[in-house]
């Protein structure tokens, strides 16, 4: 089993429990739509994140100060996003998951800014620096997946297009 058939595996028992409302909650369609503009901006920051991190690997002299306020916009960024989280809709467990991913997302960053804004490099340091070229991996996938996978949930709970805003994401056979 592939990481991927394993994330989507994961993902469908999660989509099994938003289905039906909860008792306390609203509907899941409206769960999933309070929930994907927060995704949409998480997997927005990706790019900029994956840039900082290659910028933090580079070797020889780094420009710090670029690093370091590129770093702290795109931490700040996911921060706020799972400081807004607990407010939304939805289930815990996935909320939970989404959480875990964010704060992965915002670890990572400052982890590779750590590194390459440290007034001394040690051999360590460098060897760890080189280490982040391969940026965030695959808990970024993971949340442009579920990402995907509620976009997916809400046509079809919606009856509506799939897919996040302008991605083609119909086969043509159905």
């Amino acid at each position: 089993m592939t990481v991927l058939s394993r994330l989507r595996s994961s993902w469908r028992m999660l989509a099994a429990r938003v289905r039906p409302a909860p008792a306390s909650g609203a509907p899941a369609a409206e769960q999933i739509e309070a929930l994907l503009p927060l995704l949409d901006t998480a997997v927005v920051l990706q790019p900029e994140a994956e840039r900082v991190i290659r910028l933090c690997a580079e070797d020889g002299v780094l420009d710090t100060r670029q690093i370091a306020e590129r770093g702290s916009e795109v931490r700040v960024g996911y921060w706020r996003l799972r400081r807004d989280l607990p407010a939304l809709p939805g289930p815990a467990e996935l909320k939970d998951d989404i959480r875990r991913l964010l704060l992965y997302h915002e670890w990572y960053v400052h982890d590779a800014v750590a590194c390459a804004c440290a007034p001394v490099q040690t051999p360590e340091l460098v060897a760890h620096r080189r280490h982040l070229t391969g940026g965030l991996g695959a808990p970024a996938e993971h949340l442009r997946l579920l990402r995907q996978d509620l976009h997916w949930e809400l046509a079809e709970l919606t009856d509506g297009p799939a897919g996040p805003a302008g991605e083609n994401t119909g086969s043509g056979d159905r």
